[in-house]
């Protein structure tokens, strides 16, 4: 069974589309954390991040990067100011991007993990 963790960082900058994700400003960068398989780089990782007692929701894919400490998910998000906030994250599995597997007795690997959401709360910005 794999740790799934969330954390946020100051933004960073990321090649290749750099500008579809340049950090807007105030941004804050979101981290699924812990062991990733080079497997589950292929998987799809839906956001929702929402300010506790307020409307305001953001939504979208966490992206597959790496960086020295290792591959993960993330993406650059504009916080709505100091407070309490709610983030649940969606996985999908590899299938769903068209990653698919062998399922024949002789080069068969095992059935997918089933897609599951996690919840986690936390102050923005920590203190």
């Amino acid at each position: 069974m794999k740790r799934v963790t969330s954390y946020y960082i100051m933004p960073v900058a990321i090649a290749a589309v750099a500008l579809a994700l340049a950090p807007a400003a105030g941004a804050r960068e979101y981290f699924v954390g812990g062991p990733v398989h080079k497997n589950d780089m292929e998987m799809t990782i839906a956001y929702t991040i929402e300010k506790q007692g307020s409307p305001w929701k953001a939504s979208g894919t966490l992206r597959a990067m790496t960086a020295k400490d290792g591959p993960h998910y993330a993406d650059n998000v504009k916080m709505n100011g100091p407070g309490t906030y709610k983030v649940t994250y969606a996985f999908k599995t590899p299938e769903v991007n068209g990653f698919y597997r062998h399922t024949d007795k002789e080069t068969g690997v095992p059935a997918w993990w089933q897609p599951f959401s996690e919840t986690f709360t936390f102050m923005y910005p920590q203190k």
